[in-house]
Order: C-alpha cells, then sequence, then structure tokens
C-alpha cells in the first residue's frame, strides 16, 4: 500500500479502479476540492482535486501495518489508521508538475515532510539499485503475528538467547522486546505484552504448557512505548486485569478502543470491557514466594514502571536499564541514576539483586553503579 501515497501512482490505480465513485466535493483548508475514491485490496483510498487545478492535493487512505519491521511494529495495534498526504507547492521537473512537498498526517497527527529537491523521469538505474541488504531480506516478509518466540525484529542483545527459567517459577522469553512471566500460588503475571495481539497468544500458549492448570491473573506493562504493549489487546479479550503506569493510561486504553475493521482481532469480534489498574504508588500483586511490588519510576523522564520479586531477588527495569552497547555495555547513563534514585526511595534490597528488563537478561545491580561511577556519578 506504500504506492498509493504517491500521487501518479494514485491517479493510476484511480483510473484502472472497478469501483471509482465520485463523492461529494470538499473543502478542506478552505480551498475547494474534488473527491474520488476507490479500493486497493481491501485498504478504501480518497483523492483530493483541486477544482481549480485539477492537481491533486491530498491522498488518504485506511491501511493496517502487520509486517515484521520496526514502523509497522509501532503501529499495528492501533488497528485501522487513517494516512493523509498532503501535497503542495507543485513544480515543473523533466515537463512534469510534480508536488515538492508532501506532508503525512497519521490518525490527525503530523508524523513526516517530504521535500523533492529534483525529480527526474525515465532516469537510467543501476541494476542494484533498490537491492535490500542480505540481512534484512528474511524479515521483509514476515508478518508480526507470524513471529517464533524470541525472534528478532531489531536489535537484540543476545538472538539467539533460549526461553529460560531464571528463577523458580520465573521465565523470561528473549527476544528483541522479552516477555517474563511469574508463577504465584494463584495463577501467573506476565510482564510485558510487546509486538503483536498474535506474539501475545504464543506468550500465553507457552505460559500455559510451562504450568498447565494455571490461570493468567495479570498483565504488568513496564511502559507505555508501542514496541512494548502492542499485544496488550489480546490480554484485555480474555478479561485478564491490566496492571498500568497511571501516566500511561490513556495511551493503553487509546490501543484498546482503537477501531479494528481492517483485520479483526479477539478484542473486536467479541468486546469486552478492558479491566486497567492504574499504578500510582506501591502495588502488591500475589502473596508468598514470587509475591511482586510494583513501583513507579518517579524520577524517571519517560513514565515507567519497575517490578520487584522481593523472593527472587530480582528487579525489573522495565527499559530504564539496557545493555545494548559494545560487549553489553549499559546505555544512557541518565536513565540509570533515575533508576538509583527511584529504587533508594524504596524498600528494595539491592544486596545481590539482579536486574532483568525489556532488554536485559538477569544482571548484577552493581553492574548499574559500576556504569554510574565510570561516567563520573
Amino acid at each position: 500500500m506504500w504506492n498509493v501515497d504517491e500521487p501518479i501512482t494514485a491517479l493510476l490505480l484511480a483510473e484502472k479502479a472497478g469501483d471509482l465513485v465520485r463523492e461529494k466535493d470538499a473543502s478542506p483548508h478552505g480551498i475547494p476540492q474534488h473527491v474520488v475514491s476507490y479500493h486497493v485490496g481491501r485498504y478504501p483510498v480518497r483523492l483530493f482535486l483541486d477544482a481549480t487545478t485539477g492537481l491533486p492535493s491530498a491522498i488518504e487512505v485506511t491501511r493496517v501495518l502487520q509486517r515484521a519491521n520496526s514502523i509497522d511494529l509501532a503501529y499495528n495495534a492501533m488497528g485501522d489508521l487513517t494516512d493523509r498526504i498532503e501535497l503542495m507547492n507543485y513544480a515543473l521537473f523533466d515537463g512534469l508538475r510534480y508536488p515538492v512537498q508532501s506532508d503525512l498526517f497519521r490518525n490527525g497527527v503530523h508524523l513526516r515532510t517530504t521535500v523533492c529537491n529534483d525529480l527526474h523521469t525515465d532516469a537510467a538505474l543501476e541494476a542494484n539499485a533498490f537491492a535490500m541488504p542480505e540481512t534484512s531480506a528474511p524479515m521483509s516478509h514476515v508478518m508480526l503475528d507470524d513471529l517464533v518466540l524470541g525472534q528478532p525484529v531489531g536489535l537484540a542483545p543476545d538472538p539467539k538467547a533460549p526461553i529460560e527459567e531464571i528463577a523458580t517459577g520465573i521465565v523470561q522469553i528473549p527476544g528483541s522486546w522479552f516477555s517474563t512471566i511469574v508463577r504465584q500460588d494463584d495463577g501467573l503475571v506476565i510482564i510485558d505484552a510487546p509486538i503483536s495481539t498474535g506474539y501475545s497468544r504464543k506468550v500465553l500458549d507457552e505460559a500455559a504448557r510451562r504450568f498447565p492448570g494455571m490461570r493468567v491473573k495479570a498483565l504488568i506493562t513496564s511502559t507505555a512505548f508501542y514496541w512494548h504493549v502492542a499485544g496488550v489487546r489480546e490480554y484485555a479479550a480474555r478479561g485478564i486485569p491490566i496492571y498500568v503506569r497511571d501516566r500511561n493510561v490513556a495511551v493503553i486504553r487509546a490501543m484498546l478502543d482503537a477501531p479494528h475493521t481492517l483485520a479483526p482481532d479477539a478484542l473486536a469480534t467479541h468486546p469486552v470491557a478492558p479491566i486497567i489498574r492504574s499504578v500510582s504508588k506501591a502495588t502488591t500483586i500475589g502473596e508468598g514466594r514470587n509475591a511482586i511490588v510494583l513501583y513507579p519510576v518517579n524520577e524517571g523522564e519517560q513514565p515507567m514502571q519497575m517490578t520487584w520479586i522481593a523472593g527472587a531477588h530480582l528487579l525489573h527495569t522495565g527499559e530504564m536499564v539496557m545493555p545494548l552497547g559494545p560487549k553489553g555495555v549499559l546505555l544512557q547513563p541518565e536513565s540509570l541514576l533515575e533508576l538509583k534514585h527511584s529504587v533508594e526511595a524504596t524498600p528494595i534490597d539491592t544486596d545481590g539483586l539482579r536486574m532483568i528488563g525489556m532488554h536485559m537478561r538477569p544482571t548484577a545491580w552493581e553492574m548499574l553503579l559500576k556504569t554510574l561511577k565510570n561516567t563520573g556519578v
């Protein structure tokens, strides 16, 4: 569907469309426009033509993004997306009238401006001008829901790391974004629902396989970055309570309320009222072994929450700690300092504490202190 964003292709597709319809004229920005609509596959397209010049002024397309790349992953949980490409500042290039500027608005929010400085038609190209790198080709046709557990989409600290029990009853699922299963006496708690609805189904299947007969009683969302919570709708559809940092509730609700008519998921086909539990202070989940206490990271620039499992001497740090530098160096000392201050404001015992997180297998707390010391803190 990317080629609909280009005005010449949009016109050619309109000419060939079997369902081309003229709609009522419109006046966006106060400028009279003729409007035609058609479909490309299942996706509806609207093409706006300036009533005076006859030139394309805007293209609207409703689409879903489902491929295994970072852009699609960021938006797939938002379901039906309305992209509007506004075209302006036409100029002559090799006798062709073409817009110098195009602005992309996604669901009404300005996302990108593109400027065309030069344009040539029928230009000679080298045979490999658009060749994809060998390393990226295998993922180019993979759909997000088809990823296997632990399969990296982008950067991963250890791409071949196995699913592993890191403490009694605590299982980490690695990849570009980790999920963690925590067994408690009365059920399972899952930390983080990244990537997609289909990926969440696989995480839930893995939880059922490893801990047969145990219900999933809670989902914890450490952050509200789209990559990290793109699978949250599957948990909502199953009536599983979702623990969300208070400042992130609006983002999660927007995902849960997003229309999914082009690619319906379980929540779209069988709507239920999501159970959202806002976390603004220390919040306990469960008792006994692997009891969990959630704490907001109050000093964090980005709203996150950390998960303390005292019995296992584990602290899930969200995305505050990222060993993604050369040879596992911890990145973003500012986030490390924010986390340190937040931990110091709690009863968390750091003696023998191990950190885990969205990108991290068990790592000693001393690694954070050493990194801060090396940066002069």
